[in-house]
C-alpha cells in the first residue's frame, strides 16, 4: 500500500496517472476532456483549485468502455478502477480511479446533445 503524507503527494500522484492516461488516450485515438474543478482551476489558478483534491475528466460516452477497459489494463497497481454502475443502493453515475481509497481521477460520461431544436 502506498502511503500519501501530504495534499501534495496525493497531487503528484494524480499528475502521473492523468499522464499516463494521456498518453494511452493518444494512443488509442480517445478524446477526453478536463473538466469541471479541474478545468476551472487550470484557467482560474494555473494548476488546481487550493481546495480540490481531485482531477476531474471527461469522455465521450461512446468511448466510455474503451478508455475503462484501456484504464483498467495499464494502471499502476497502487491504483484501482471503480466503475460506474446502476445500483439501487449505491448508483454510482461516474467512474473513480483511486489510490488507497482516495480519489484522484473522476471520470465523467459526456453525452452529446443536438444543437437544433427542441431537443438542444
Amino acid at each position: 500500500m502506498t502511503q500519501i503524507d501530504s495534499i501534495q503527494e496525493l497531487r503528484q500522484l494524480q499528475i502521473d496517472i492523468l499522464d499516463t492516461v494521456h498518453q494511452f488516450c493518444q494512443e488509442r485515438d480517445i478524446t477526453y476532456f478536463l473538466s469541471s474543478g479541474t478545468l476551472l482551476g487550470a484557467v482560474r489558478h494555473g494548476g488546481y483549485i487550493p481546495w480540490d483534491d481531485d482531477i476531474d475528466v471527461g469522455v465521450c460516452v461512446e468511448d466510455l468502455d474503451a478508455f475503462e477497459a484501456a484504464v483498467q489494463q495499464h494502471l499502476p497497481d497502487k491504483f484501482e478502477l471503480f466503475r460506474r454502475q446502476a445500483d439501487v443502493y449505491y448508483p454510482r453515475m461516474f467512474s473513480k480511479i483511486c489510490c488507497d481509497g482516495r480519489c484522484c481521477i473522476d471520470l465523467f460520461p459526456l453525452i452529446p446533445v443536438p444543437d437544433q431544436g427542441w431537443r438542444a
